[in-house]
């Protein structure tokens, strides 16, 4: 049992203590809520304090033209307090009733409060005036102490005789000469510069006094500060929802649910979670987010109104300090290029509170769409540096652009492919097609692992370990429209058929397929490929149909709008994650090309301490096209062990894939393998029967043939050579 439990043991009618709301406010939690509080603290002091510094020549000017009235208001409020106006309606009451008792005890009580306040008001005055009476006015003061002497010491004597008289007047006469030679001189004096400060602040005081009482000092004609200076508080966030979202009114200010502690600081901004009416949803909020931003008077980068975790019409809204594609952004965790785990989520993007939001890229497929212009090739960019620093991790990089954005990879990349000419593209070509051909042979791997090594069928971070050819790889592809919207339909339907089976199959097999354009729509990213691709991210775009072929179906009804992004909203995008509600992200903010060399420069020398710098980065690429020359030699090696006169070519790529997989695993099926051989003179027959099986494939004397031969072959298309092993 709890402590909780044995709390509410005896008295179960009693309802638990709820120990879910935090203690410390959102803001106070964390070194950067500090830092946005105190700067949102600075900036309105700052604010409040320019604006009374212009204001001040007038709010003096003000203050003595009110003085005189200040001083008027000052001596009836004295006159009133010491001769006890108060108690005259009481007499006067008692007096229209003949209440004699009552009215002699009032009477009685304002006579003694007469004395009492006027001792006081002497006091005062003799306390105040006679200092300055001592300084400037030493022998009037003198005179009227003489004669006060005289007076005190004539009340004091019985008889009241001509001697006693005399004596006074003595006495009072000596009190008047002395004082000012001897004593009150004695009194310091202040300095000459005390008197105008200390009368400007009379003035100042008494015009203060003398203001008008329930409006302004200073009315600015209706004007008001800038909202982004004020607080938000309850009243206006209802007011604001009353007024922007359709159906809301005035009568439904009631059913609205504020929950503790209303309306919050939080890191950069105010938060506010609340329930909507019965039958409204957050859709609806998210929906006339650029009305509900108008009713607050802010700006529209600065308000986000998200869904809670209660039910469909629980709001969770944020207000920024400043817009979130402007707002200051933390330090990127990954900046200090230690080594990932590209397993686990990485700290990819900020949220609208400026929390560093974590993404897992494994066993997912991304999809990037937007405008040009507007963060795109960013993003690809930090999702690229943050994949780099793992040393397992291969990136293979096709860059339909060929502009040079992508450049900075080439000191990690596996592969490396840019530009759109015609053999550029067969080039990038081979590569899809060869990583589709590892995808397969990782599938096999997998399959005859034992269930103790694989238990959950997937490529894990402890497999990528143990075997290094089940190493994470990523295939980031930018401007992706170059190969799905390929003038040649062949190359074109080569480019779906193989990027859509990765996509498909990939991601078991540890390869992870990221895809960028600027074009978003069907035709770009077919659905064979965007249907299993469980993460997008959609930067600004111009049309709900591109908005829905990024983010999904219904998505641009249903309030996610990336349409609604403005001109200065670059960098910001709407991440719909794997199950988990959309929310707007900012990408990581100055990662530009010099700061990405300057990361992958260190990614690259983690992969060689650790020996797993490969493929272009290490130079593989070239040794690669050097030993293509070799094709004939390694042909005639597979069909020679053991010894053959003729052989398929499914059956020769499966050879060429188990002699070198490094070479030869670019070449995706037979027809690549026929091009190649024919390319090299090699006369490949069309129908070829080995086995009892009619279909393409060569015979071994062709291969000597075109080793030795500088001619093209003639095709015998169409032929059966009937010819047993």
């Amino acid at each position: 049992m709890t402590a909780l439990e044995r709390l509410t043991e005896h008295n179960p009618e009693k309802a638990p203590l709820d120990t879910s709301a935090p203690v410390m406010p959102e803001w106070a939690r964390s070194r950067e809520g500090w830092k946005g509080t105190i700067r949102i603290g600075l900036l309105r002091g700052w604010y409040r304090t320019k604006r009374f510094v212009v204001m001040l020549p007038k709010l003096l000017l003000l203050l003595i033209c009110y003085s005189p009235r200040g001083l008027g208001r000052l001596t009836r409020s004295l006159a009133r307090w010491i001769y006890d106006m108060d108690s005259a309606e009481v007499r006067h009451a008692h007096a229209e009733r003949t209440e004699t008792s009552d009215y002699v005890k009032a009477h009685n009580a304002r006579r003694a409060n007469l004395h009492a306040r006027l001792l006081v008001a002497l006091t005062v005055l003799t306390v105040v005036v006679g200092p300055i009476l001592c300084w400037y006015a030493p022998w009037y003061l003198g005179g009227l102490v003489g004669f006060g002497v005289f007076v005190a010491v004539v009340k004091m004597i019985p008889g009241k005789s001509p001697w006693e008289f005399v004596v006074a007047a003595g006495l009072g006469v000596a009190a008047g000469l002395l004082l000012p030679q001897y004593v009150f001189p004695l009194v310091p004096q202040p300095p000459a510069w005390v008197w105008p400060i200390l009368a400007v602040v009379v003035v100042l005081a008494l015009g203060w006094h003398g203001r008008r009482l329930g409006t302004p000092l200073v009315a600015d004609a209706g004007n008001v500060a800038p909202g982004a200076i004020e607080k938000p508080n309850r009243e206006m966030v209802l007011d604001a929802l009353t007024a922007s979202v359709k159906g809301i009114t005035d009568k439904h200010r009631d059913a609205f649910r504020v929950h503790q502690p209303g309306v919050a600081r939080a890191r950069h901004g105010y938060y506010l979670s609340l329930e909507l009416p019965p039958g409204f949803t957050v859709s609806d909020v998210m929906e006339s987010r650029e009305e509900f931003a108008a009713a607050l008077r802010r700006q529209l980068g600065a308000v986000w109104p998200g869904r809670g975790g209660m039910h469909p019409g629980h709001l969770r809204l944020f207000i920024g300090d400043e817009p979130m594609a402007t707002a200051e952004q933390s330090a990127w965790p990954l900046a200090e290029c230690k080594p990932v785990d590209v397993f686990t989520a990485l700290d990819l993007f900020t949220d609208q509170e400026g929390r560093w939001f974590a993404q897992r890229l494994v066993y997912n497929a991304l999809v990037i769409g937007g405008a040009p212009g507007y963060g795109k090739s960013f993003a690809l960019r930090s999702l690229g540096v943050a994949i780099a620093l793992d040393p397992r991790a291969r990136l293979v990089i096709l860059d339909g652009k060929g502009n040079g954005d992508m450049r900075p990879f080439r000191l990690v990349a596996h592969g490396y492919h840019e530009g759109d000419e015609p053999e550029e593209i067969a080039d990038q070509l081979r590569a899809v097609q060869e990583l589709r051909e590892e995808m397969r042979r990782r599938s096999r791997f997998l399959r005859d692992l034992p269930a103790s090594e694989n238990p959950e069928d997937k490529v894990t971070s402890d497999l990528a370990d143990r075997y290094g050819h089940l190493a994470p790889t990523f295939l980031l592809v930018d401007e992706c429209q170059v190969y799905t919207e390929n003038p040649d339909k062949k190359i074109r339907e080569a480019f779906i058929e193989a990027l859509a089976d990765i996509v498909r199959r990939g991601r078991s097999a540890g390869i992870v397929p990221i895809f960028a354009t600027q074009k978003p729509s069907a035709d770009v990213i077919p659905t064979a490929i965007t249907d299993n691709c469980s993460v997008r991210l959609c930067f600004k775009v111009n049309g709900q149909r591109a908005n829905d072929a990024v983010l999904g179906n219904e998505m641009h009804s249903s309030g996610i709008k990336a349409t609604k992004f403005g001109p200065d909203d670059k960098g910001l995008a709407w991440l719909k994650g794997d199950g988990a509600e959309p929310i707007v992200v900012r990408t990581v903010h100055g990662l530009d090309k010099p700061k990405a060399e300057e990361m992958l420069l260190k990614a690259r020398a983690l992969r060689e301490a650790r020996g797993l710098l490969t493929g272009y980065a290490a130079g593989e690429e070239a040794e690669r096209e050097e030993a293509q020359a070799d094709l004939l030699a390694d042909a005639r090696d597979v069909m020679d062990h053991p010894p053959v006169k003729a052989m398929h070519l499914t059956t020769m790529l499966e050879a060429l894939h188990l002699l070198r997989p490094g070479i030869w695993g670019h070449l995706g099926d037979a027809e690549a393998l026929g091009d190649a051989l024919r390319t090299a003179g090699v006369n490949v027959r069309r129908q070829l029967k080995v086995g009892g099986r009619n279909t393409s494939g060569v015979r071994r004397e062709d291969l000597d043939v075109a080793a030795t031969s500088d001619e093209d072959p003639d095709d015998e298309g169409g032929q059966v050579v009937p010819i047993g092993r």
